[in-house]
């Protein structure tokens, strides 16, 4: 992680943050092939803020880490003297008012969170040349943006090889919304150790009843012995369904997650999960932000996936 940085955020360094909206339409799944379960958006944002003194996050409403990261970017700003100012970007309207404020220079900087598909925050906000970071891996424009990201591709190869080490052999995913960076590379890394040909269902959103829809879709078409849910949230709602169904974790059906998040250690049992660490990743996007707003080019920063084994598996 990068240590460098200014000591102010812009005097009073405005993070922003971003939004979260796109859909998957309901197709069957061929063998190897991804069914998308549902169809949705989520998104977030707005804000306001003269001097920097004020720091920006734009967040979605079905955020897995949200808690974790929000708590872990509101200490990083106080404690270099600046305020953290949440915006939820649900709606078009929203959105302009973002850009609006962006446009007037009315914001010091924004971080943005949990973006889907080329969201047009990224043009917005390069076209009033507002010193943006994303936290996650961006799609489309938000290339532009320096980010900060966990290396999802190699967590969840590291949890397919949890999975088969173990011993299980009928492995099925349940992935998140395809048009994110974070769904598309787990989806890599998953086959990268077990092949295209895996049951698969992507998950129209990383939420619970996501999650338990996508399991009971699974279970539809015969038992896996494991599954390996792209995140906690998603882990919870297929636990739901398995318990619903009769079956037991991990004696019948093993389950692993992806965060680390409070819900995998009060989980019953506790997930087998890939932990994010949302305090370094957060201290990252603060200080990319702050260099941006010197004037700075930062490079990107990825941070590790770890895998932490519990009960589940």
């Amino acid at each position: 992680m990068p240590d460098g940085q200014p000591d102010d955020v812009g005097r009073h360094g405005e993070l922003g943050a971003g939004r979260a909206g796109v859909q998957g339409s309901g197709q069957r799944r061929q063998r190897g092939q991804i069914r998308v379960e549902a169809e949705r958006a989520d998104a977030r944002d707005e804000q306001q803020s003269r001097e920097p003194r004020t720091t920006r996050h734009v967040l979605p409403p079905y955020d897995p880490g949200l808690a974790a990261t929000v708590a872990a970017l509101s200490d990083r700003v106080t404690a270099r003297g600046q305020t953290l100012y949440l915006t939820l970007v649900t709606t078009d309207a929203a959105r302009d008012a973002v850009l609006a404020h962006a446009s007037g220079g009315l914001l010091d900087g924004v971080i943005l969170r949990s973006t889907h598909g080329d969201d047009p925050l990224f043009r917005g906000l390069l076209a009033a040349g507002t010193p943006a970071v994303v936290f996650g891996e961006p799609l489309g424009a938000g290339r532009k943006l320096p980010h900060v990201k966990v290396d999802d591709r190699a967590g969840a190869r590291t949890m397919a090889r949890h999975l088969t080490e173990r011993g299980y052999r009928e492995i099925a995913l349940i992935t998140g919304p395809l048009d994110t960076a974070s769904a598309r590379n787990r989806l890599a890394g998953f086959r990268d150790v077990l092949g295209a040909d895996r049951p698969a269902v992507s998950a129209s959103a990383y939420s619970t009843l996501d999650g338990h829809a996508a399991m009971r879709s699974l279970l539809r078409e015969g038992r896996p012995d494991a599954v390996f849910a792209a995140s906690d949230v998603l882990a919870s709602g297929a636990l739901l369904a398995l318990r619903e169904a009769g079956l037991r974790v991990p004696a019948d059906v093993a389950l692993g997650g992806f965060d680390d998040s409070g819900l995998a250690q009060r989980s019953d049992p506790p997930l087998t999960t890939v932990r994010i660490a949302f305090d370094e990743q957060a201290e990252a996007a603060v200080s990319l932000l702050a260099r941006v707003i010197a004037g700075e080019s930062p490079e990107s920063v990825t941070g590790p996936a770890t895998l932490v084994v519990r009960a589940s598996t």
